[in-house]
């Protein structure tokens, strides 16, 4: 029972808010909204029937956007944090001493805030800041300093599992349903911070309504042999590259 319970926190603690957060950037912002939908189709196949077929494992190849606004919503939006055992005494900065045996928590917010690293838009929500081809000054950054996943031999094992599963909601929920807030704007909930989650709870409940798009009979495929998943973080890129 307790493998269990760890299996179930594993998969729903930070997929569910990282979800909401997702869906709630793209269907807020009008141009993050209209740069997805247009990269969306690409993934849809119309059959001789009358069912349109969309393969979820083109997500990798077809929408960099889509891809690219997720990881800006781990940066913007998260709070995890980094723990390193100290192996040794290390004097830090010629003031700080951390003695051997000690923890060091290192909030992720520290690295994803800082200007000198992000460029002067750190502060703004940018879906395109993980483009390759869209680096400009404002939102160049070294690979490495993206650590909502954690970084070097420790990362987090579900990555794939995780951003597959929020990409394939943010894919359908953009072909297949139009999502409409029921007080007819969209008003962005407080934030509920919890320690042990990589991203914050909302407080509050967004009521919507979802209207499916008519017209169609859908087929939802995974067609793709490369099981690997989306090159989510700096590490997984160097592992292909080996």
């Amino acid at each position: 029972a307790r493998v269990e319970v760890g299996q179930v926190a594993a998969a729903t603690f930070n997929t569910a808010p990282g979800a909401f957060w997702a869906v709630w950037q793209v269907l807020a912002d009008p141009l993050v909204f209209e740069d997805c939908k247009q990269e969306v189709p690409k993934l849809v196949q119309n059959d001789g029937d009358g069912t349109s077929t969309i393969d979820l494992s083109r997500i990798r190849a077809e929408c960099p956007i889509l891809i690219s606004t997720l990881q800006e919503v781990f940066r913007f939006h998260g709070t995890s944090m980094a723990l390193r055992l100290v192996q040794e005494d290390t004097l830090v900065d010629n003031q700080y001493l951390l003695k051997k045996g000690g923890a060091v928590f290192m909030p992720n917010a520290v690295v994803h805030s800082d200007e000198s690293l992000w460029g002067p838009t750190v502060g703004e929500f940018n879906h395109k800041r993980f483009l390759r081809s869209a680096r400009n000054e404002a939102t160049k950054h070294p690979a490495a300093v993206f650590r909502s996943f954690g970084g070097g031999h420790i990362l987090c094992p579900g990555r794939h599992f995780a951003t597959t599963e929020i990409l394939s909601l943010m894919a359908l929920m953009l072909v297949r349903v139009d999502v409409i807030p029921v007080t007819g704007k969209w008003t962005e909930p407080k934030k509920d911070l919890v320690v042990g989650r990589a991203l914050p709870i909302p407080k509050s409940h967004l009521n919507v309504k979802i209207v499916p798009k008519p017209g169609r009979k859908w087929r939802i495929v995974y067609s793709a042999e490369d099981t690997s998943g989306v090159d989510i973080v700096a590490e997984d890129l160097l592992g292909k590259s080996n």
